[in-house]
């Protein structure tokens, strides 16, 4: 590819041309959770992205120090983003170019056709118009760098280049998990050549990087299930639907990829049953194809590989479609991935395995069209190839914001509950609450059990004023999740702001149960419970007025009136000894104090500590000279005195 920069221009041009449209794109679903978030911004939470699992979406912590490079030179601004992603892309296949004129040197027509099939195939699409899957081009280019310098090193075999290309398998593995397989596809190609591996030169020198690759693919499970939250019932298949999701998966990637119509961010989520016989046929399908790839590299004598360069051996067609298996492998189902929970499939997860197609195809079309005339057959490759370009073009669209991104996957997918769900939020967040309560609704109806979604259906209700049904979706979302303490907190509010104060201070004791540090809760909320509970003092209600008091004294053991307010709450019903220990530890937070003095003396007063009583009522003149109930109670308690 090196002598042909103009056809290397070529390709890039055409692929930023093709994408187009997501030059004015933004941010779409969980773009901020990877567009570096504000904790991390600084070099010490640069350390923490390669340090603290969890710190971000998923431990690639090369991924996450790019794009925390990427926001140091244009911040939020989602243009630098996309451009980068598109130019990864577009690097990526004037690279698969530059490997597979390695592995053809005689077809360099067919190795450059592979590079426009790849960055132009509309499948691509959510991985070059998507930020978040930078990871994906990024990976790629680690990728298939160090298969470029391995390559080169079997030639010249110098120390250097191989720990050149080992360390830019290990960039890869820190992009993407996924690049894993590039040992595996690294013996693919040398058994493609010579028929055979030779264990010196072809096995040995790629040991450690299996023990990379199965070590990091093992622990990037490992973090799949317990950090990003790859585990549950919505992953609990036996072993046996989990043999019949694989086999189905890759014939779906394959209709994909020879006619990418009806792409969609999220597919059906497929109800994977022995008892379906289209389960069946599936894997029957797969295991005859399995069979045939066998066959086809066993069926030419050894002295066909000379040939190679006149027609395809059946040898690269078993090279091509055992590829694009092996690269499937860890996406097929025998891992737990947290996107399961949406669909089993998704086009960023052929990225990779389609470069075996992609390859083979190319392969195929350059040797069908070779006896064709030189005009001919450019035409007809620059048809194929613009055709894809357009359709690539009209998807890109659809990544364009995040109302246009919803609304296509509901359009093509009205099962898909999570952007249902994101629509409605969208539009919540609009101020457009009537609107959203439809895309609320098709998410619960889609998937019954989300809290999320009846907290955010229930929140959309009270703002329309229908507070019951608000009430009652609150409830059901803690229902689902007992420890949602938003849904505790706003179901709260709601009662507290419709004079249920007993019920309030029960959720708020919920959220305080869950998270004492509850940042609303501490400060506003203690504050609302102590007036409904001053409230319920007024009409005479003692006992709301000490529950309200109490739960707020959780929230803001610091408060003062809440305090008082529980001693007064306690001497109204009967509880005068109860009382006096409330009231002091108000003073003691406050001390100029006089409603607690005069109310401490009071309940001093009934119990028979007149003299005690009395010091208090002085004090309480003292802090207000103009305090009439004060004044009152001191004449009564110095006349009983005498």
């Amino acid at each position: 590819m090196k002598r042909r920069p103009a056809e290397a221009a070529a390709l890039v041009a055409a692929t930023f041309l093709a994408y187009w449209p997501i030059w004015t794109a933004g941010f779409i679903w969980n773009d901020p959770d990877y567009v570096t978030r504000p904790a991390l911004r600084s070099l010490r939470g640069l350390g923490l992205i390669w340090t603290r699992l969890g710190a971000t979406e998923q431990y690639y912590p090369l991924l996450h120090s790019w794009f925390w490079i990427q926001h140091r030179l244009w911040g939020n601004a989602a243009l630098g983003y996309h451009l980068v992603d598109v130019g990864l892309h577009a690097l990526g296949a004037v690279l698969l170019v530059a490997a597979l004129e390695q592995l053809w040197p005689d077809r360099r027509d067919a190795a450059l056709l592979a590079g426009f099939l790849f960055a132009l195939h509309p499948v691509m699409v959510e991985s070059a118009a998507w930020i978040s899957e930078q990871k994906n081009t990024l990976s790629l280019v680690f990728y298939l760098c160090s298969a470029l310098i391995f390559e080169r090193w079997r030639r010249q075999p110098h120390p250097g280049l191989y720990w050149l290309a080992l360390a830019a398998f290990i960039a890869a593995l820190l992009s993407k998990t996924v690049t894993a397989t590039l040992p595996a596809a690294l013996l693919l190609v040398a058994w493609w050549r010579a028929g055979r591996l030779d264990w010196r030169g072809d096995v040995r020198p790629l040991l450690p990087w299996f023990v990379l690759a199965i070590g990091w693919g093992l622990f990037s499970a490992w973090v799949e299930k317990t950090y990003v939250g790859a585990q549950g019932a919505a992953f609990a298949l036996p072993l046996g639907d989990r043999l019949l999701l694989a086999a189905r998966i890759p014939w779906f990637y394959l209709g994909k990829l020879f006619w990418p119509a009806h792409l969609v961010f999220i597919y059906p989520r497929w109800t994977i049953s022995g008892h379906d016989p289209v389960a069946w046929l599936f894997l029957f399908a797969t295991l005859a194809a399995l069979a045939a790839l066998g066959w086809s590299a066993t069926s030419l004598p050894p002295e066909a590989l000379a040939k190679r360069s006149r027609r395809p051996s059946a040898r690269g067609w078993t090279a091509c479609g055992c590829f694009f298996l092996g690269s499937l492998f860890p996406t097929l189902g025998f891992f737990n991935v947290y996107a399961f929970i949406y669909s089993y499939v998704a086009d960023h997860w052929v990225y990779l395995p389609a470069l075996g197609i992609i390859a083979g195809l190319a392969y195929l079309l350059a040797t069908a069209s070779r006896r064709w005339p030189a005009a001919v057959r450019l035409s007809a490759a620059a048809v194929l190839v613009a055709a894809l370009a357009v359709r690539t073009n009209l998807e890109s669209r659809t990544y364009q914001d995040a109302g246009r991104f919803y609304a296509t996957i509901i359009d093509r997918n009205p099962s898909a509950w999570m952007a249902q769900h994101n629509l409605g939020d969208l539009l919540a967040q609009r101020g457009q609450d009537a609107q959203a309560l439809r895309f609320y609704r098709a998410a619960l109806l889609a998937r019954p059990d989300l809290p999320l979604t009846e907290y955010g259906y229930a929140q959309a209700l009270e703002r329309l004023g229908r507070v019951d049904e608000a009430q009652a979706h609150f409830r059901i979302a803690l229902r689902y999740d007992p420890n949602f303490s938003s849904a505790h907190e706003a179901l709260g509010r709601s009662l507290l702001a419709h004079d249920q104060p007993v019920p309030a201070a029960a959720e708020f004791a919920e959220v305080y149960r869950i998270n004492p540090a509850y940042p609303q809760l501490t400060g506003e909320w203690a504050a609302a419970l102590n007036n409904a509970g001053a409230a319920a003092l007024q009409r005479g209600d003692a006992a709301t007025a000490k529950v309200c008091c109490a739960q707020a004294i959780k929230l803001n053991p610091d408060f003062a009136l809440a305090w008082a307010n529980l001693g007064r709450a306690l001497a109204a019903s009967g509880q005068p000894q109860e009382a006096s220990m409330p009231l002091q530890q108000a003073l003691r937070l406050q001390p100029n104090f006089p409603e607690a003095e005069n109310d401490l003396g009071a309940v001093l007063a009934f119990t028979g500590h007149r003299a005690e009583a009395i010091a208090h009522y002085e004090r309480a003149l003292q802090l207000r000279p103009n305090f009439p109930d004060a004044e009152r109670n001191l004449e009564l308690a110095r006349a009983a005195a005498h």
